[in-house]
């Protein structure tokens, strides 16, 4: 049971302790966003963005993040959940995180603050429009079953060839992510160095369409934990440039088959509700939409 007030500990520079991860990894919620060692290094500011919350007997209760280095088109930043523990006080510490996340949202160079209304924040959305945040788009999950072998990947156009990251092609990649995913709602972009550095320790994950050194499309998938377990299309996209050049349905069909040979039992993606052309490419693909995830958004003045 928790034992309030809760405050915020304040994380120390340098590497993430063993302490915390290990804590997130025992009380994950059902939608951890990310590595959290990667994560909790890369896609924030510094360690003022992580909202380490204890209750006043000093016991941990849940761990959070403002993702604040990441660029998007919206000047946004996202309050990513980690994990809670199961017998917190999930009402205090839902208005404990919004109010943490406020803060830290105001201190930094992002003006507007948007939070997912899934896990802790399911079904609040009273609350949170209490608080002046207002619902600012849907995300889509989607599903598909892989319990067969999946149609065979259409062969590439002309000029363009199947290739991982390198380093001749890191640059490109970044550009051509931030290029493709920058407009589209729900998108946050690490910078550069963050970008590449991951790119290499996953580079069997990834998948580039390449046109000399040029990166016309990408994608990455997560395999599944287990064999039979849910497979991830985690990223998939190709350069404004290669518009209606089918490359969509290339990635999609290349996802999937990496994902089978991986030993998934099925794929998952999240989509913006309103992409229609993406929905329309995923569902071509097999996929349906299995939930739906309102996302808010207040736009927080300077401090």
């Amino acid at each position: 049971m928790t034992a309030l007030p809760l405050r915020r500990r304040p994380v120390p520079p340098g590497p993430i302790d063993d302490a915390m991860i290990g804590f997130i990894e025992a009380h994950p919620v059902p939608t951890t966003p990310f590595d959290p060692r990667w994560g909790l290094s890369r896609l924030v500011l510094g360690p003022g963005s992580i909202i380490d919350a204890v209750d006043s007997e000093d016991r941990r209760v849940a761990v959070a993040a403002v993702v604040d280095a990441c660029s998007n088109d919206a000047n946004a930043a996202h309050l990513a959940l980690l994990c809670l523990h199961p017998d917190g006080d999930a009402d205090a510490l839902a208005a404990f995180l919004l109010a943490e996340a406020e803060a830290i949202t105001a201190a930094g160079p992002r003006r507007r603050l948007e939070i997912d209304a899934e896990d802790l924040f399911a079904d609040r959305g009273p609350e949170l429009e209490a608080r002046g945040f207002r619902e600012a788009y849907r995300m889509h999950l989607m599903r598909r079953p892989l319990d067969g072998p999946p149609p065979p990947v259409p062969p590439l156009p002309d000029g363009l060839v199947w290739s991982p990251p390198t380093e001749a092609t890191m640059r490109s990649q970044h550009e051509t992510v931030c290029r493709a995913m920058g407009p589209v709602p729900g998108a946050s972009i690490p910078d550069f160095e963050s970008f590449a550095g991951r790119a290499r320790a996953m580079a069997e994950h990834h998948g580039l369409i390449l046109r000399g050194d040029a990166v016309a499309g990408f994608l990455r998938v997560h395999p599944p934990q287990a064999p039979g377990g849910e497979g991830d299309v985690a990223l998939i996209g190709r350069h404004p440039e290669h518009r209606g050049g089918r490359l969509g349905d290339i990635l999609v069909a290349e996802s999937l088959r990496r994902l089978h040979a991986a030993g998934a039992g099925s794929a998952a993606l999240t989509v913006a509700a309103a992409n229609d052309a993406a929905l329309a490419l995923y569902r071509r693909h097999g996929f349906s939409v299995s939930e739906t995830i309102p996302v808010y958004a207040k736009d927080v003045p300077v401090a």
